[in-house]
């Protein structure tokens, strides 16, 4: 591998790194608001996730890809 591909390839990591973070900010906010909005909600069975159920589930699920990313870009 040449230091350039090397290097588009570092860029192109952090790029969806910076992706990532954006969008774990999007569903960190959906999920305070879910939070807010789940007691105006009549009760759901329970096999149901709640709203913020479900943006928490994704939010965690984009912030593990964020320091598995993250590992990749910086190797020990």
């Amino acid at each position: 591998m040449t230091a350039k591909e090397y290097l588009s390839e570092a860029f192109n990591l952090k790029r969806r790194i910076e992706i990532k973070m954006k969008r774990a900010e999007v569903l960190r906010k959906l999920a305070e608001r879910a939070r807010i909005e789940i007691s105006e909600l009549p009760k759901s069975p329970k096999h149901l996730k709640s709203p913020m159920e479900e943006a928490m589930i994704k939010l965690l699920t984009v912030e593990e890809e964020i320091l598995r990313d993250t590992d990749d870009l910086h190797p020990i």
